[in-house]
């Protein structure tokens, strides 16, 4: 039986953040049919940068002060997860027949959860769009490897008044999916360590409240179970995994910027 979970965490550790991510691409990797769906906040922020950055130019490590520093397993650039953002993550096992029409190309996929988010915003009071062509900026190497997420706008990413509001990244190993992402609704906080001098911030970043977020999950669930066809259950943890958790986020504190690889050996 397929496993379809809406699982919700509020001001969770940045490093809990990264490593309850990769255990949902890890449980949907050896569960055909199986959907899973997170919302969650950061408490303390935190920085993640790319799989494919570069450790040395992706962001200013002698002005990161005490904020976490954390390599993600997806592409995408450096981005400042601060307390007031909603993070989101899907994890898409499609080969099963009833969940094949959620399989397909990366495009695919990020325009189906782009839509979802779309949805999600709008009910929230923000309307935003799809960008339908990558900024000149993304295909220069240098650019890629320096600048901060919200710099500029990919190819299916979402905007609202011309300014980035969110930011995802995926990976995919036998058609299986993850993919996260950043929607900074309620502004864009700056940090010393990225060069965000061309983009909007706030000199203050009020925490997403507990009953903010209880409502905002609430609107999460009904949207992407209506988006994916699916009934998603609301739940706090992933079954048969805590053990795999507490074990990842010991890995992920461990070795945060330096870990890379680690499943490519089930590709």
């Amino acid at each position: 039986m397929a496993v379809d979970l809406l699982i919700r965490h509020h001001a969770a550790d940045p490093h809990f953040n990264m490593a309850f991510d990769e255990c949902m691409f890890a449980y949907a990797l050896g569960h055909p049919g199986a959907v899973l769906v997170r919302l969650y906040t950061w408490q303390p922020g935190a920085i993640t940068f790319g799989f494919n950055q570069n450790q040395e130019t992706a962001l200013d490590f002698a002005r990161v002060g005490d904020t976490p520093v954390i390599r993600r397993i997806t592409g995408g650039r450096a981005v400042y997860h601060d307390v007031s953002e909603l993070t989101y993550a899907v994890a898409i096992n499609p080969h099963t027949s009833e969940r094949a029409e959620l399989g397909g190309r990366t495009s695919a996929i990020y325009r189906l959860l782009s839509s979802a988010i779309m949805t999600f915003l709008e009910r929230r009071g923000v309307r935003s769009e799809l960008v339908q062509k990558s900024s000149l900026e993304n295909s220069r190497p240098e650019f890629f490897h320096k600048a901060p997420c919200f710099e500029s706008s990919a190819r299916y990413e979402i905007v609202a008044a011309g300014r980035k509001i969110v930011a995802s990244a995926q990976k995919q190993i036998r058609g299986v999916v993850l993919q996260h992402g950043s929607m900074k609704v309620s502004g864009l906080a700056a940090h010393p360590a990225l060069d965000s001098s061309a983009s909007p911030s706030v000199t203050t970043s009020q925490p997403v409240d507990r009953e903010r977020f209880d409502r905002a999950v609430s609107v999460f669930a009904e949207v992407f179970s209506t988006t994916l066809g699916v009934e998603l259950e609301v739940a706090q943890d992933l079954p048969d995994m805590v053990s795999a958790l507490e074990r990842r986020v010991c890995e992920v504190k461990k070795n945060a910027q330096t870990r890379r690889n680690i499943f490519e050996q089930t590709s």
